[in-house]
């Protein structure tokens, strides 16, 4: 991430998600795998609470998924200067295949 402010901050951002589906989605890949591409966006609404959005595309890499527009919005609490636990919920839109793939994330953010 860069500073833009004091309190926002901007980047990009990119993994890797597997997930194995229910029965009845099967029929569009098992296991769906995407690698997202995105720009970052973090506002620092208090001392300790920061929330964003990643916005980009979801690059499908298994057979049958061509991937999707992706879009995560987050909440993050600072529990201490170098760690920050996080909420998100990530979406990718598979338009041909007309529903969205989607997760509930929690997790943990170490600075090094």
């Amino acid at each position: 991430m860069f500073e833009v402010s004091e309190s926002f901050d901007v980047g990009i951002t990119t993994g890797f998600s597997n997930a194995f589906l229910k029965s009845e989605f099967k029929d569009f890949a098992d296991p769906a795998q995407f690698i997202p591409i995105a720009a970052a966006a973090r506002f620092k609404a208090s001392e300790n609470f920061s929330v964003g959005a990643d916005l980009g595309y979801a690059l499908g890499i298994n057979d049958g998924n061509d991937g999707g527009f992706y879009y995560r919005p987050i909440v993050g609490y600072d529990v201490s200067e170098k760690a920050q636990l996080t909420l998100s919920y990530s979406g990718v839109s598979i338009k041909d295949a007309d529903f969205t793939f989607s997760t509930i994330n929690l997790g943990v953010l170490f600075s090094l």
